[in-house]
């Protein structure tokens, strides 16, 4: 049986729709936790195993969403995928969501939503806006190497300042690539464990540290380049 390009986009749709009443109307943004994922871990990964392909193509438009709509909780999304893919398959399907999402984003934010996003985040963009002229993409890779800084308010702050698209696109990409793998690593580890304390593990210790890397090594290295600017 074939399904007509008209009927995919109904579907596609259809789930945006349900996407976004759940998250803005339902309780989806609190049921969006870890707590909830090791709580039905098992019938997720059965249910994945059971329709990879329909899960695969579920889980990149969810992200995309997610990420065009500039919502919270985006590590959460990819713990989830550690969970239910693995780290190789979630960092490729949400680095897909990712550039698409977030460009989608940025294009908006940019053209579309630009005054009232501007009365948000004015200090936040105006914070932004002279790191960027300072240091320019080091300062976008800096800031998305750092997981504590959400991927949605980077989006949002780069289409309202001056940051090019093409840098926005490929500092995305490379800049996300470490949360990406601590966050799935993460997800790996819950899809693993028997009982909450199977997390105080060696992997998980690693991980920890490595994330505490990634958010303080890029503040000392601006402090430090700060300190050697005249």
């Amino acid at each position: 049986m074939v399904i007509s390009r008209a009927t995919l986009i109904g579907i596609a749709m259809l789930i945006v729709s349900i996407y976004v009443s759940l998250w803005f109307f339902g309780d989806l943004r609190h049921l969006l936790t870890v707590e909830t994922l090791c709580l039905h871990k098992q019938f997720l990964i059965d249910l994945v195993q059971q329709n990879y392909y329909h899960a695969t193509a579920l889980y990149i438009l969810i992200y995309i969403v997610h990420s065009s709509l500039a919502l919270p909780a985006t590590s959460l999304l990819i713990i989830a995928g550690g969970m239910l893919f693995g780290i190789p398959a979630t960092m490729a399907y949400a680095s897909l969501g990712s550039l698409i999402g977030g460009t989608n984003a940025f294009l908006a934010s940019r053209f579309l939503f630009g005054e009232a996003l501007h009365r948000r985040y004015g200090p936040q963009l105006q914070q932004f806006h002279q790191q960027f002229m300072r240091h320019h993409s080091r300062y976008l890779l800096i800031i998305r190497c750092m997981p504590i800084i959400p991927f949605c308010l980077i989006n949002v702050l780069s289409g309202l300042s001056l940051v090019p698209i093409r840098t926005f696109i490929w500092t995305l990409m490379i800049g996300i690539l470490p949360s990406l793998y601590l966050y799935s690593a993460i997800g790996t580890e819950i899809s693993l464990m028997q009982n909450p304390w199977d997390l105080l593990n060696y992997n998980m210790v690693i991980t920890c540290i490595l994330i505490g890397i990634c958010i303080c090594g890029p503040i000392a290295y601006t402090r430090i380049t700060r300190t050697r600017t005249p």
